[in-house]
């Protein structure tokens, strides 16, 4: 391994300082013999975290100010993982790890203990910024279920091109994916990653639902309307413009045919 930068003399603690080897005439570049093979490392501003003996092991060390106010490299820590981690980054303070099953935990500043993040599952790769970080996930090869919709009474489950709309049996309309043309009805452009309320129907009972490529109807049988919202350019919203809409807004059925719709 090869090092160069602040304080990166020491070797990280990998290894004693006897045992670096200088890798090129000027005396910037450190060479690091290792005994114990690193397959991945990242370095923060405040921390440069390694995984070791294939996944099995991660080592962190910390930057910190000796008396005299200049910064360090403090002592090499390991880190207990449960799983077996693949990779990792670093962002100014904190380190997050990626498992071998998918999962993603973080390391913060006044913690070495590895805590799950949300419920992420089947990402593939972590990247951080100073103070934000990114999962890649995988498109799934197999069925999985829809965890926040459990207990919901599911009936109807319909799909546009992009975004997809559920009815329950109480008569909820739960919406999820690409908002651009603001097909979800939560008044914003906004994707959706999980299924959410549309309010807008709270205290309406919704008994059908149906999404077209980028907009969605729903029908409310008590008022014997039709809803839609998404997409409008080619007049699909039946409200009389070509414009797109965020929220449900009736459908301009011709007078006498209202109440015969079913």
């Amino acid at each position: 391994m090869f090092s160069w930068g602040e304080n990166t003399r020491d070797g990280f603690g990998l290894v004693k300082s006897k045992d670096l080897v200088k890798a090129n005439t000027d005396g910037c570049v450190n060479f690091i013999h290792l005994k114990s093979p690193v397959t991945r490392l990242s370095a923060g501003n405040k921390v440069v975290a390694f995984i070791r003996n294939n996944g099995k092991q991660v080592s962190l060390a910390r930057m910190q100010d000796d008396k005299d106010g200049r910064r360090i490299t403090g002592k090499l820590k390991g880190v207990e993982c449960r799983e077996k981690i693949l990779a990792l980054s670093c962002c100014d303070a904190h380190i997050i790890l990626l498992s071998e099953e998918g999962r993603v935990f973080c390391l913060t500043q006044s913690s070495n203990v590895p805590s799950p993040v949300g419920n992420l599952n089947h990402v593939i790769q972590v990247a951080c910024g100073d103070q934000h970080s990114i999962a890649l996930t995988q498109d799934r090869p197999a069925p999985a279920p829809v965890d926040c919709l459990h207990l919901k009474k599911t009936i109807t489950v319909s799909c546009g091109g992009e975004h997809t709309a559920v009815l329950t049996k109480g008569g909820l309309v739960f919406t999820f994916g690409s908002g651009r043309y603001g097909q979800l009805g939560h008044n914003s452009l906004r994707n959706e990653l999980r299924p959410r309320l549309v309010a807008e129907f709270w205290g309406a009972k919704v008994t059908q639902i149906a999404c077209g490529r980028n907009h969605t109807l729903a029908f409310v049988g008590s008022f014997k309307n039709i809803y839609s919202f998404g997409h409008g350019e080619q007049g699909q919203l039946g409200n009389g413009v070509k414009m797109d809409q965020s929220v449900p807004l009736p459908v301009h059925l011709p007078q006498g045919i209202r109440k015969r719709v079913e």
